[in-house]
C-alpha cells in the first residue's frame, strides 16, 4: 500500500503576491500624475509593503486552497549476494530470518556445541524503492536453496578421458567441447585444468569448530663417549621421557568439507626429559683372539654341573643355568671364526664351535637359537646364540667347553 502525502499549491500564493505588487505599482503611478509640482519640489515617497502583510495574505489564501493528495511508493528491502541483487522482500526481517535459519541448519551436522556458522558469501540488505515484486520469507528460502549451475575448473587425473569427465559432471560431449575445444589431445593430460559445470547453491555456510588434543614432544639424547669401552656398548645413565603439549585448532568446513585448519593456542603440559647415555669408542676386532676368555652367559653364574666324572662317564664342560635363563644371550668367550653352527643328533642339540686360531676352540651347546653361521668372524663378547634345552638336556642351560689343541679341559681354569 502507498502512503499519502499532502502538497499545497504554493505557486497560486506566489501569483497572488505578484498581483498585489502590480496593483500597488498602479496606485503609486496615479499619485505621481496628480502631484506633479510637489514631486518637483520634494522627493516622492515609495509605497511600503511589509513582510507581515504578505504573510497575512498567504495565510488567508492557504485556508481557501484545496489540497492535492499524491501517492508515494513504499520502500522495500533487497538481498545482495557478492554485490548481486537476488530478491526483494517487504520487510527486512524476512531476509534476516531466512539467513539465520540457513546458518542454524548447517550446525545440525556437528556435535560440537560451540560450533559457529557464518554464511561464506558477502551478504548485504539495502533499503530502497524497487520495482521488483516482493517475495515472502518462504519463497526467499527456496530461492537460496535452489541449486544453480556454475562453471568450475576440474584437474585432470590419471586415467581420465573426456567421456569419463562428462559422465561425472552430467555433461554431453558437445557441451564439454564447447567449453574447452574439440582438440582433446591439446589439453587432456594429467594435471591440466578443464572447464566443467557443477550444481552449487547461491549460499554456502562456513562452520568453525575448535579441537583440543595433546601431542608427545620427543626427548633429546645427550651422548658421552668412553674411550675405555667398546663402541657397541651403550649405557643409559638417565632415562629419557617425552614431554606433552596441548594444542587447540580452529577447523573450518564449508558444506561439510574441511577447508582450513588454524592453530589458535599451544600449552606445554610437561617438558621432555633428556636421555643421557655413555657409548664406548673402542672398535671390535672381528676374529681377533686375545687368549682371555669371557663368561659366556652374562648375568647367570650358577654352575649346575661342573667339569669331570658324571654318571659313569666324563662331563667335558660346565653347565651354566639360573632362574629365567631360557632365551638369554650367549656371547663368544673370545674372538675367532665360527666353524660349526647346526643342530644334529650328537646330543648337543643346536650348538656352535668357534676356532680362536691360537690352538683354542670353544663349544656352546643346547641352544634355542643360533645368531651366527659357519665362516663368520666374531669378536669377544658378541652375542652368538640364545640359551635353550635342545638335544640331550634336562632343562634350560648352556653346556660350555674349552678345547686346547683337541683336548677338552676344565673351562673354570680359564674363566677364573
Amino acid at each position: 500500500m502507498n502512503k499519502q502525502r499532502k502538497f499545497s499549491k504554493k505557486n497560486t500564493i506566489t501569483s497572488v503576491c505578484i498581483a498585489l505588487c502590480a496593483a500597488a505599482a498602479i496606485v503609486s503611478s496615479s499619485q505621481m500624475s496628480i502631484n506633479t509640482q510637489a514631486t518637483q519640489i520634494q522627493t516622492r515617497e515609495q509605497p511600503v509593503f511589509t513582510v507581515a502583510a504578505l504573510e497575512n495574505v498567504q495565510a488567508a489564501l492557504s485556508n481557501n486552497i484545496e489540497e492535492d493528495v499524491l501517492p508515494v511508493p513504499e520502500p522495500s528491502y533487497a538481498l545482495y549476494i557478492d554485490g548481486k541483487k537476488i530478491a526483494v522482500t517487504a520487510e527486512e526481517s524476512d531476509i534476516t530470518t531466512v539467513l539465520d535459519k540457513i546458518e542454524k541448519e548447517a550446525l545440525k551436522s556437528y556435535s560440537d556445541k560451540n560450533a559457529k556458522a557464518k554464511i561464506t558469501q558477502k551478504t548485504e540488505i539495502k533499503k530502497d524503492i524497487y520495482d521488483d515484486t516482493p517475495v515472502s520469507a518462504d519463497e526467499l528460502y527456496k530461492i537460496l536453496n535452489k541449486p544453480v549451475e556454475n562453471e568450475v575448473l576440474y584437474t585432470i587425473q590419471d586415467g581420465d578421458a573426456p567421456y569419463s569427465i562428462c559422465e561425472k559432471y552430467g555433461l554431453s560431449l558437445d557441451e564439454f567441447s564447447a567449453m574447452n575445444g574439440d582438440n582433446f589431445d591439446d589439453y587432456m593430460f594429467t594435471g591440466r585444468k578443464v572447464k566443467v559445470k557443477e550444481e552449487t547453491k547461491l549460499l554456502t555456510v562456513t562452520v568453525t569448530i575448535k579441537k583440543t588434543y595433546t601431542k608427545d614432544v620427543k626427548f633429546q639424547t645427550e651422548t658421552t663417549y668412553d674411550d675405555n669401552d667398546y663402541a657397541d656398548n651403550k649405557t643409559v645413565t638417565q632415562e629419557g621421557k617425552n614431554g606433552k603439549t596441548q594444542y587447540t585448532d580452529e577447523i573450518s568446513y564449508i558444506d561439510g568439507e574441511q577447508v582450513n585448519v588454524k592453530n589458535i593456542s599451544k600449552k606445554v603440559i610437561s617438558q621432555p626429559v633428556t636421555e643421557k647415555v655413555t657409548v664406548g669408542t673402542i672398535e671390535h676386532h672381528y676374529g681377533y683372539a686375545s687368549g682371555n676368555f669371557l663368561w659366556p652367559v652374562p648375568n647367570y653364574s650358577m654352575i649346575t654341573s661342573p667339569f669331570g666324572p658324571r654318571w659313569g662317564t666324563n662331563h667335558n664342560g660346565i653347565d651354566i643355568s639360573g632362574s629365567g635363563v631360557y632365551g638369554a644371550d650367549i656371547i663368544a668367550s673370545d674372538g675367532g671364526t665360527v666353524t660349526l653352527a647346526q643342530y644334529d643328533n650328537s646330543g648337543y642339540g643346536m650348538h656352535i664351535i668357534i676356532d680362536h686360531g691360537n690352538g683354542f676352540e670353544t663349544q656352546y651347546a643346547h641352544c634355542s637359537e643360533l645368531y651366527v653361521s659357519v665362516g663368520e668372524e666374531v669378536y669377544a663378547g658378541q652375542a652368538i646364540a640364545a640359551v635353550g634345552s635342545t638335544g640331550d638336556s634336562t632343562g634350560p642351560h648352556l653346556h660350555f667347553e674349552i678345547i686346547s689343541n683337541g683336548t677338552k679341559i676344565d673351562p673354570q681354569i680359564y674363566l677364573g
